[in-house]
């Protein structure tokens, strides 16, 4: 006979799908997670709920779906060949390898969501969420225990950072969106601008396209 089927565990991929696909509204989140957050991610998918949630989701499934990947991944492999040939020019030299790895992670993030626009703002780019993962993304002991709708101290910096950050995504979205359009997607902002609802047929607004495109790029090191 069959051996039986295993229970699922916590980790399992059935017990992790009843999250993003069954719930109806966004999972929980402590208020910790929501202060670090919210700065960089807006009204992303991470924190609407409810029918603006689903409707987010909808939307961006099919940009990420598998077929989309090689597109993603010939972002990845370039500049993981150029990360390899600059420590290959190292060797013999002492080398940081955790600075190495943050400042490549950084590079992958910008590149697969602005792949045009890092040669201008990708120095940019990087330094902020650098700043942000060194000076706002530690919880401290207020950030833990209050509720979101009290503001501590640290939330105070990462409104400061959120408007800078907005802004500089702004700039780069306004360069992009007077650019001519291509045939073929090249990142993740042209899959993202290309996105449709299925069911209504509709794309992200201006202010949703820069929800998405925000919280997409990570926090920075030491988060």
């Amino acid at each position: 006979t069959w051996p039986a089927r295993p229970t699922p565990t916590r980790h399992a991929p059935d017990s992790a799908r009843p999250v993003p696909v069954r719930t109806p509204s966004n999972p929980r989140r402590s208020p910790a997670a929501v202060r670090i957050r919210r700065p960089s991610a807006g009204q992303g998918l991470l924190f609407p709920g409810g029918d603006v949630w689903k409707l987010q989701r909808r939307t961006v499934a099919p940009a990420l779906a598998p077929r989309m990947m090689p597109l993603l991944t010939r972002h990845i492999v370039a500049t993981t060949h150029e990360a390899m040939d600059a420590l290959r020019d190292r060797i013999g030299a002492p080398v940081d390898l955790l600075s190495a790895m943050q400042n490549l992670t950084l590079e992958i993030a910008g590149r697969s969501m602005f792949s045009l626009e890092m040669q201008q703002y990708g120095s940019e780019l990087r330094r902020m969420l650098t700043e942000y993962g060194e000076n706002h993304a530690r919880p401290g002991m207020l950030d833990l225990v209050l509720p979101t709708a009290i503001p501590t101290p640290g939330d105070f910096g990462r409104r400061r950072f959120h408007k800078r950050w907005m802004a500089l995504i702004e700039a780069i979205m306004r360069d992009r969106l007077h650019a001519p359009q291509p045939e073929q997607p090249r990142d993740l902002f042209d899959l993202l601008s290309a996105a449709r609802d299925p069911e209504t047929g509709t794309g992200f607004r201006p202010g949703q396209l820069r929800a998405q495109v925000a919280h997409r790029d990570p926090e920075g090191p030491g988060t």
